[in-house]
C-alpha cells in the first residue's frame, strides 16, 4: 500500500525552534492547502499516435496538486491544456461553491507524482479551469481520494495519503 508523507516546515534544523517550526508548518498548511507533487502529461497511446504520425510531442507539465474534497473531478489550469495542445473529448457541467453551473470541456490526460511513491493514473478525464492564479496545476477531487485515506493533520502542519 503507497503512503505518501508530507510535511510543511522547513527542515533546516538551523532554522527556528522545534515549536516555532510547528507554528510555521501548520500556517504553510493552511495557507497552502493539501498539495502533492504532480506531473501532467498526454496519455501514452496518444503520445505513441503522436509519434507515429511525425509530430512532436510536448513536456509535461509539473507543478502542485491540491487535494479536494469540495471537488467531485479532476481539472487542470488552462495553461497545461494549452501547452500539451489537449483535444476535448467531452463536456461536463461544473459548479462550485458560489457562482452558477457552467459547461466545461473535458481533456484526456496522463497524471503522476514525481518524488511520492503514489500510482501514477495512465488516463483522467480533466476539466480545464484558471489555476495557475492559487498556484497550483491541478486540483484532485474525491474521484481520486475515493481510492485513499487523507489524514490532514492541521495542528502539526501534516498529510499523510494511504491507499
Amino acid at each position: 500500500m503507497p503512503i505518501y508523507n508530507r510535511f510543511f516546515f522547513d527542515v533546516d534544523p538551523a532554522v527556528g525552534t522545534a515549536a516555532g517550526k510547528l507554528a510555521e508548518a501548520a500556517a504553510r498548511l493552511n495557507a497552502e492547502g493539501p498539495t502533492v507533487p504532480i506531473l501532467v502529461n498526454l496519455p501514452a497511446d496518444l503520445v505513441a499516435a503522436l509519434r507515429k504520425e511525425g509530430h512532436s510531442v510536448p513536456d509535461g507539465i509539473s507543478g502542485q496538486a491540491l487535494l479536494d474534497t469540495g471537488s467531485d473531478s479532476f481539472a487542470v489550469d488552462s495553461s497545461v491544456v494549452e501547452h500539451l495542445g489537449s483535444k476535448p473529448v467531452d463536456s461536463l457541467r461544473v459548479k462550485g461553491a458560489v457562482g452558477p453551473a457552467m459547461e466545461q470541456l473535458v481533456h484526456p490526460f496522463s497524471l503522476s507524482f514525481p518524488t511520492t511513491n503514489l500510482p501514477a493514473l495512465p488516463i483522467a478525464f480533466c476539466v480545464s479551469l484558471p489555476l495557475k492564479e492559487l498556484g497550483i496545476v491541478a486540483v484532485l477531487g474525491r474521484q481520486l481520494l475515493k481510492k485513499y485515506a487523507l489524514i490532514y493533520n492541521g495542528p502539526a502542519g501534516h498529510i499523510t495519503i494511504a491507499g
